[in-house]
C-alpha cells in the first residue's frame, strides 16, 4: 500500500509524518507566550478562532542547539487523539521539504538503540539515497504525558 509522508527537518536531519496527520503547514509566526508553559511549548497561536500551542521540536526531541528560529521556520499543524478526542497541535520545525510517496513495505522497523530522539516516538525508518529519514508516530511524540500538557485550556483561550 503506498502512503504519503511530509518530510521535515530538524537540526539537519529529516523527519517524516504521515500526511493523513497533518491539517495544513503555516509559514512561522511568533506564538503567544503562556505563563508556566513547559520549555518545549513555545506559545499559542490563533487558527481561525481556535487555540493551538505550538511545540518546538527541537526542544521536544532534545536538539536545541540554541540558535534562533532558522528563517524556513514552519508550524506544522497536525491533528493527533488524546484519549479518544482529536487534539490539535502546532509543530514548530526548521524547514519543510516535501511529501514522499512510499510503499509501507519499504518502511524498515525502527531502531532501538543509538537514536537522539526518545526511540518510541519513531514509528518506522524510510532509506532515501544514502540517508534514513525517521517516520514519527505523532500519537506519541505529542501525548500529553510527554508534552506536560496545561490541563485547563481556559488559561489558553484567554491568551488568545
Amino acid at each position: 500500500m503506498i502512503k504519503q509522508y511530509l518530510t521535515f527537518a530538524l537540526a539537519d536531519e529529516l523527519y517524516a509524518v504521515d500526511v493523513l496527520s497533518i491539517r495544513e503547514v503555516l509559514t512561522y509566526r511568533k506564538p503567544t507566550r503562556v505563563p508556566k508553559a513547559t520549555d518545549a511549548m513555545i506559545g499559542v497561536i490563533n487558527l481561525r478562532g481556535g487555540v493551538v500551542p505550538v511545540i518546538d521540536l527541537r526542544r521536544q526531541f532534545g536538539l536545541n542547539d540554541g540558535s534562533d528560529i532558522p528563517a524556513g521556520a514552519a508550524v506544522v499543524i497536525i491533528e493527533v487523539y488524546h484519549d479518544d478526542e482529536l487534539a490539535t497541535i502546532g509543530g514548530l520545525v526548521d524547514a519543510v521539504d516535501k511529501v514522499l510517496q512510499i510503499d509501507s513495505s519499504a518502511v524498515a522497523p525502527p531502531p532501538t538503540v543509538g537514536v537522539r530522539i526518545n526511540a518510541n516516538f519513531v514509528d518506522g525508518m524510510i532509506s532515501r539515497d544514502d540517508d534514513f529519514i525517521m517516520v514519527l508516530d505523532v500519537n506519541k511524540v505529542f501525548s500529553p504525558r510527554e508534552l506536560n500538557v496545561i490541563e485547563s485550556t481556559a488559561v489558553m483561550e484567554e491568551l488568545v
